[in-house]
């Protein structure tokens, strides 16, 4: 006997959310333009340009991918504000305030988005080339100054990834 809990309980995720090749080519072309790891930009790109659903089934390829869901919103904020994204490109570090703020907290699960009254991103590249990192930090603070959210997960590529040939 065989019973079905919902209409595509016979399909695979890829079939169900593939993941846009031009987004991926893309991608790909940053990590092979930057030693392996993906630009700023590249990581705002696939977040923006693909669903949670996408991300999830592109971290089969590329595990960070899975990273990005729930700082997807923040990233989203970054492509709203160039003059925000220039800043964090260039000096590593920015700040959102206000109802911006809070729409930039809207994928974090873990937080009342009601309380986020200014969000600190800082990203950067460390290690020598042979085992560089980039990390990408978002942290979330009410009107008092007190961080919140406890410990989110930091946004980390620690190897370089080496994709397939397009």
């Amino acid at each position: 006997m065989l019973l079905v809990t919902y209409a595509a309980w016979f399909r695979d995720e890829q079939e169900l959310h593939p993941c846009s090749w031009p987004v991926v080519r893309r991608l790909r072309e940053a990590c092979r333009s930057n030693s392996g790891l993906p630009t700023l930009g590249a990581l705002v790109r696939v977040a923006v340009d693909l669903t949670p659903e996408q991300l999830d089934v592109l971290s089969d390829d590329w595990a960070p991918a899975k990273s990005l869901i729930p700082i997807r919103s923040t990233l989203e904020a970054l492509d709203r504000d160039p003059e925000l994204h220039r800043q964090l490109r260039d000096s590593g570090k920015a700040t959102i305030k206000g109802p911006a703020a809070r729409r930039a907290a809207a994928s974090i699960g873990s937080i009342a988005i009601s309380a986020v009254e200014r969000v600190s991103l800082a990203v950067r590249t460390v290690g020598a080339d042979g085992d560089r990192q980039l990390a990408f930090d978002v942290l979330f603070y009410d009107k008092s100054g007190n961080r919140l959210g406890g410990n989110l997960p930091r946004f980390a590529i620690h190897r370089p990834w080496a994709p397939h040939p397009d």
